[in-house]
């Protein structure tokens, strides 16, 4: 849920009705992970300078680990499920979910 976090390395700007939009997900589906990180302390909400209706979840120094826990475990799920492929379609595996994300108008990290 990295659309709307400020991560202190750049920033997406919007609230969780911005976020809920450009994932094409339901507001409920960001909001109610989010409010689970800011109970954990792993992020704060801050109001947004440029707009003060908004809030933006900031990552807290408590929430450094976790995120770099849960990347890790990340990472060695995808080599667990894409150990037998070959490389070449491990690349596709990797690339042909952003080609259709695209296609539907989400975000994509291009």
């Amino acid at each position: 849920m990295n659309t709307g976090v400020n991560t202190g390395e750049g920033r997406r700007r919007g609230g969780h009705s911005a976020a809920a939009g450009r994932t094409g997900v339901a507001l409920s589906l960001v909001v109610a992970p989010a409010d689970h990180l800011e109970r954990i302390g792993a992020v704060d909400r801050v109001r947004d300078a440029a707009d003060r209706r908004r809030q933006v979840l900031a990552l807290t120094h408590a929430g450094r680990g976790p995120l770099n826990d849960c990347t890790v475990l990340a990472h060695r799920l995808d080599e667990e499920l894409t150990g037998s492929l070959t490389a070449p379609d491990q690349e596709t595996l990797r690339r042909v979910p952003g080609v259709l994300g695209a296609e539907a108008g989400l975000p994509t990290d291009d």
